[in-house]
């Protein structure tokens, strides 16, 4: 650390300093560098030598040897010192013994009092006067700009000076004031409370309104507030901030680090990733609090991946709207009940959820109801290029819509992509469940080829009685080479066809032919990828199978021609049954598949229910 001697202003390293005085002020044009002061005839000369000279005048009266300025102090010709100044900024500010805030455009006063001498019986100095001075104090650029925020945070005194270098109060004397200007809390800025105890989101807040000239700056001038380090790069834009964020994820649990809004991306942008772009984003945080509850402390965990923001929580779906609502566990003070919790809204994407109304943040309830919650991992993208949006945009082309068709008074229905634990399936790590969207009711296929899918249908009794029918298992996905869409549903894989239904949205011919294609992919998808067909290895099971018999069993069939012989070819409905009979349960299931443009391609599926009476000969 660089120190100037307060008596002939020469600069002297020194490793851990106990008794400095340092400066906080304004950048403006012909500052004194770190190479100018090793020429005081030339120094002496620039625009920004008063500074210098004032800040050394002070710190000898008062007794210090050595004062810190940020012009002069740096060697900024050298990156690695560059970045460990920034990196110790805050340090270095905090263990200063008094800071000297310079308000270069704050007007001396003929009148001017100090507020730590201040006696209204003594002085006879007006009201009036003090009024000013909180009229004028707010127009101060030191309040505007990035870097002078940890410079009014991190030091215990601070002494405000005006342009004429006239002392105009304290940190302390200044408190409500200073607080009432920036939206920091007095309590922070008086050090009667950590500063790790507010919250990450209001930490952001305070600089939501504050500018640097470089863009980078915006994220270096906050390291001190997280306690986080990281390299400086300059050159790399907003991707400063991003590392921001990322350093203070790995540093915290605290989820109102997600809990930014911005209103001018409700029209403009309608996927963001889980990261704001800058502190602006964080103005709606200034009076955030965390929600503090043990039962929550699980769900507060996230990591930083390869892949995006990894969380291990509950997710709300909101089938009303399809959309997927993440619990932050904060709450604004001035606004939220405290049984209410601020939520993010999240869209599932095939690569990861993706966070759209970035413009707004919800309110939810702490204690939802569990049959809305969705438990589990989930990967968040923590940035979104625009080059993105139109394929999330058509993400649901070629996609799977499930929906319930029920006539029946007895059951219900609930679909899950998660394997249930007393169901061991073949080859089941071949398919993905990450493509399922609980909220949409769809399976995404990303237009892939050889997409497959697997649901499992969870039978409940609508009067709450024990449930005596086995989930039955849909498969969907397309049938090569044509992207040919398909569901079957089976009740049991083992079984044979009886326990099983294929559909399709026409009326396909299946022919002894079919079985040449049928195993030629067969073999290919014992070395498949795990979105390879599963149909080809269970639903095409039972469909060879038929057809091999009929080979095996040649005989006449009606023709247009007239009689011929062979095998005849035979339509699905003919091998397949159209629906499920469960006679014990008095429950059939049944499904329709059909192709619809809303407006893209999309694939519907719909699940019948009704209630079967074994007895009645209909």
């Amino acid at each position: 650390m660089w120190l100037l001697n307060t008596a002939d202003y020469s600069l002297t390293s020194v490793l851990y300093p106990e008794r400095y005085a340092i400066l906080s002020h304004t950048w403006g044009d012909g500052e004194v560098t770190f190479d100018d002061i090793k020429n005081l005839d030339n120094a002496s000369k620039k625009a920004g030598w008063d500074k210098i000279a004032q800040t050394c005048r002070l710190s000898a009266a008062q007794g210090f040897e050595y004062a810190w300025i940020d012009t002069c102090c740096i060697d900024k010709s050298s990156s690695a010192e560059l970045s460990e100044a920034i990196n110790s900024m805050f340090k270095w500010y905090k263990n200063a013994t008094v800071c000297y805030a310079y308000l270069s455009d704050l007007d001396p006063d003929p009148t001017t009092i100090d507020l730590d001498d201040f006696d209204f019986f003594k002085h006879g100095i007006e009201k009036l006067e003090i009024e000013k001075l909180e009229r004028d104090l707010p127009k101060c650029a030191w309040f505007a700009r990035g870097w002078t925020l940890q410079e009014l945070i991190a030091p215990r005194n601070i002494e405000f000076y005006d342009r004429g270098w006239t002392r105009r109060g304290t940190k302390a004397s200044l408190g409500e004031l200073l607080s009432a200007i920036t939206t920091v809390p007095i309590w922070i800025l008086l050090e009667k409370t950590p500063l790790d105890r507010c919250c990450v989101g209001r930490r952001m807040s305070w600089a939501a309104k504050r500018k640097t000239t470089r863009i980078e700056d915006l994220a270096y001038c906050l390291l001190g507030l997280f306690d986080v380090h990281m390299p400086m790069i300059y050159g790399e834009g907003e991707n400063a901030f991003w590392r921001l964020q990322e350093a203070v994820a790995t540093a915290t649990n605290d989820m109102s680090l997600f809990a930014w809004s911005d209103p001018s991306l409700r029209s403009t942008v309608p996927f963001h990733g889980i990261f704001a772009t800058s502190p602006a984003q964080f103005a709606r945080c200034k009076g955030m609090v965390n929600s503090f509850s043990p039962s929550h402390y699980d769900l507060r965990a996230f990591s930083i991946t390869n892949r995006g923001v990894k969380f291990r929580t509950y997710l709300r779906v909101n089938l009303d709207a399809g959309e997927y609502w993440l619990h932050l566990h904060c709450r604004e003070t001035n606004k939220s009940h405290l049984a209410s919790t601020l939520a993010i809204c999240l869209a599932k994407t095939p690569t990861g959820f993706v966070r759209q109304r970035a413009g707004e943040l919800l309110l939810d309830s702490v204690k939802p109801d569990r049959r809305d919650m969705f438990p589990g991992s989930i990967l968040v993208r923590p940035v979104v290029p625009e080059s993105a949006w139109p394929r999330l945009l058509t993400r649901f082309n070629f996609s799977f819509k499930f929906s319930i068709s029920t006539a029946s008074l007895k059951w219900s229905l609930r679909l899950s992509a998660d394997n249930p634990r007393d169901l061991a399936l073949r080859n089941a790590r071949e398919i993905d469940p990450s493509y399922w969207d609980r909220s949409n009711h769809r399976f995404m296929t990303d237009a892939h080829p050889i997409f497959s899918g697997l649901l499992y249908l969870d039978f409940r009794r609508q009067d709450d009685e024990p449930t005596s029918v086995t989930p039955l298992l849909l498969f969907c996905g397309f049938y090569p080479p044509k992207m040919q869409p398909y569901a079957a549903l089976f009740s049991d894989i083992e079984k044979s066809a009886t326990d099983s239904m294929l559909a399709t949205p026409t009326a396909k011919t299946w022919t002894p032919d079919d079985i040449n294609v049928l195993d030629k992919h067969r073999v290919l998808s014992s070395r498949s990828t795990m979105y390879y067909p599963q149909f080809l290895s269970y639903a095409g099971d039972v469909i060879r199978d038929e057809l091999k018999k009929m080979q095996e069993t040649p005989s006449t069939h009606q023709t247009g021609d007239g009689i011929s012989e062979g095998p005849p070819k035979l339509r699905r409905d003919q091998i397949l049954p159209s629906r499920l009979e469960n006679a014990s349960s008095g429950l059939s299931v049944s499904i329709k598949l059909e192709e619809v443009r809303e407006p893209y391609t999309v694939h519907h599926v719909t699940i019948i229910l009704e209630d079967y009476d074994s007895k009645d000969p209909t």
